[in-house]
Parts: C-alpha cells; structure tokens; sequence
C-alpha cells in the first residue's frame, strides 16, 4: 500500500511538478540564465545504462543563497531520464531536514527527497544512509551538496588554483561511494555577475549575507565535471574515507577554475 501511495503521488504531484520544471529550464537555457559548460558531459540513461548500475551520485558545491534555489534546479538537469523512467529514474535531493519540517505540506517531497538530520542521533544517520544506499543500489541518482552547507558559513577551506573555495566535504559522501561504487558526477554552480565571490571572501558576516538574493536573471553558470569512481579504496580505517573527500574536492576545485573552452 505504501508503493502505490508513493506511486501516485509520482504520477499527480511529482512528475507534474517535475515537467514543469523542466519547461522553464528550456525557457532559462533560451533567456541565458542558466548556462550550461560542457553539457555533452552530462549522463543520459539511454546511452549508456551501464552507468545507472551502481547509483549516480551528483556532488555539488552549495554557493550562498543560490544554493538554496538549486537544490531544485539541479535535480531538474536529469529531465531527459525522470520524464522517460519517473519511477526508477528520479533524482533524489538530500537537503537539510531542518529546512523541510515533518508537516502535511512538505509530505509531497518524500518520493524525491531524503533530508538528513545533521545534528540528530546516530540512529537517524544510520536510517538516513541506508535509504540512500538502497537509492542508489537499485540504479538510482542522488543530488548532494556535500559542503553540509553553505560555501560562506564554513569556516574551514580548501582553495583553488584561483582563489575559489569550498568548505570541508562530509565523509558521509565517501562512504556512499564505497558502499555502493557508485559513479560520481561533480558539478560547479556559480553566478555569471560574480556574486559568487561572496563566497570566497573572508571575514563576512553570514548574518547579513543569509538574506542576499542573487541576480539570477544575469545568468547562472553551472559546469559539468567528468564522472568517476572510486573503486578500490577501503573505506574502514581512516586513509580510504579521507583520500575520497580529497579527490572529490579537488574535483569540484578544478572544475571550479576552468574556463568554457577547456
């Protein structure tokens, strides 16, 4: 009973939800307000299945207020595989549980959302990731902006070549990686007007950034890096998880840097 509710809330909410997204991403993409760098990169299922066997995970940086907005949008980019496959193929956000209170009103997003309680107990977490897992090992895509949070309320960094920054990625996405060997897509979201140096600035009052509504319409630049995997890392003991964070931020850090011909 609970498949078929889920079920039906796909089909009359979710994939309504869903096409319509995808309409004004057309409209954006024509407005230029979301550019898309090296969108040949970007996986379709019809093209190469193989890659959905494990589970997809997308890890994105989580830029100031426009991280917020596309914890929706990104999501959106797999348009071509939920229209086509809704049941199997929808992308699934792993947003903050504090942001989507347990209330009848947010019930809607539970067949495309498993939002983590960041300071909850330990059986939560375990709940939590275990969903995920079984996400993922059923050939199923997961969005996550593993920063645990906005680039600017961090407070410990690693810089790029250029000067731009993310904050300390969660072990938690490492070991989804070698839970379930997941591929790995890395995605760079920032803003073509530059307000994302708001997020590598130092010395800023996130009090009075929280508010900042960026320039959407000016445009939104959104990089797609090159998949991965992370086979053969052992997670148990501390070397695995740690060189898994490192190699997926100095994944996002370089795509960080690049430029639209590279």
């Amino acid at each position: 009973m609970a498949k078929l509710k889920e079920r039906v809330a796909i089909l009359l909410v979710v994939y309504p939800v869903g096409a319509f997204l995808a309409i004004l991403f057309f409209a954006f993409r024509a407005l230029a307000w979301i550019k898309i760098w090296h969108w040949e990169k970007f996986p379709i299922y019809k093209r190469n299945p193989g890659l959905y066997e494990n589970g997809l995970i997308v890890v994105s940086n989580h830029p100031h207020l426009l991280g917020c907005m596309f914890e929706v949008w990104l999501p959106v980019l797999f348009y071509r595989d939920y229209l086509r496959y809704p049941f199997r193929l929808r992308p699934f956000s792993v947003p903050d549980k504090s942001n989507f209170p347990d209330k009848w009103y947010w019930r809607w997003i539970k067949p495309v959302a498993v939002p983590i309680n960041r300071n909850g107990k330990a059986e939560d977490a375990r709940h939590e990731m275990k969903r995920l897992i079984e996400i993922l090992k059923s050939g199923g895509i997961c969005v996550i902006f593993a920063e645990g949070g906005r680039t600017f309320k961090g407070t410990k960094f690693q810089r790029s070549a250029k000067g731009k920054r993310v904050r300390i990625l969660d072990r938690g996405v490492a070991l989804l990686a070698q839970k379930t060997g997941a591929a790995i897509l890395p995605i760079w979201v920032e803003d073509v007007n530059k307000t994302s140096s708001v997020d590598n600035a130092d010395n800023l009052d996130p009090k009075k950034l929280y508010h900042r509504f960026p320039k959407f319409w000016e445009g939104v630049i959104v990089k797609v890096g090159d998949i991965t995997r992370f086979e053969g890392i052992q997670f148990k003991g501390k070397p695995g998880g740690e060189k898994i964070v490192q190699d997926l931020t100095n994944a996002l850090l370089e795509l960080a840097d690049k430029d639209q011909e590279e």
